[in-house]
């Protein structure tokens, strides 16, 4: 008769090495849940604050308001929204170039080309100078809120397309622009810690229940 043989494993759940890794899991779980409430907490506010872009009528530096550009800044923001978690960290991200600047302000400056253009009419806001349903051409026109002559995109007199409006500047032309920050751009972290833990409601009571 053979002898048998018999082998057998221990696993010692209750390991250092087991523990860490369980706690690692764990708090992974915890921080991808976070990450998601303050992701949604975010689009939220950059949804908020699109909507009262839309009905404001002056800009947030104090100047009449043309209209606004689709889809909006705000809108764009909320979109380039996310979140990365590990079991030691969250971390929100908003991938868009411009957020920088809006919450901080500074110095813009055209790239590639040797003008901004600045909408000069309702018509004009939320689209490139190529964009624009009339002809244009160079030349120059007195800003009457500033007073002075400044280069400009004219509506072309003649020929071209049909103009929608009276002949008369579209677009303002400068070599860079200072913009004021704007702190109201993003979430206080105050307010983003609230929401967090609104958005978490539903998760904990889950976990309590479990």
């Amino acid at each position: 008769m053979s002898p048998a043989y018999g082998v057998s494993v221990r696993v010692d759940t209750a390991s250092p090495f087991m523990l860490r890794k369980l706690k690692e899991i764990q708090r992974q779980r915890v921080n991808k849940q976070i990450g998601l409430a303050g992701r949604l907490a975010l689009v939220e506010f950059f949804t908020k604050k699109n909507a009262e872009m839309k009905s404001a009528t002056l800009t947030h530096e104090g100047n009449p308001k043309l209209g606004h550009s689709r889809p909006g800044l705000f809108e764009r923001f909320a979109r380039a929204t996310s979140f990365t978690a590990t079991p030691s960290s969250i971390t929100l991200s908003v991938a868009h170039p411009a957020i920088r600047q809006r919450i901080y302000g500074g110095t813009i400056k055209p790239v590639r080309r040797k003008y901004l253009t600045i909408p000069a009419r309702k018509e004009a806001y939320g689209k490139s100078a190529r964009e624009a349903p009339v002809e244009l051409t160079f030349g120059y026109a007195q800003d009457e809120r500033r007073g002075v002559m400044r280069p400009a995109l004219l509506v072309k007199k003649g020929r071209g397309r049909r103009t929608t409006k009276a002949i008369g500047v579209w677009y303002w032309l400068a070599k860079s622009v200072k913009q004021k920050a704007d702190k109201s751009a993003m979430i206080g972290r105050d307010d983003l810690l609230k929401a967090i833990r609104s958005n978490l409601t539903g998760y904990i009571q889950e976990a309590d229940r479990g």
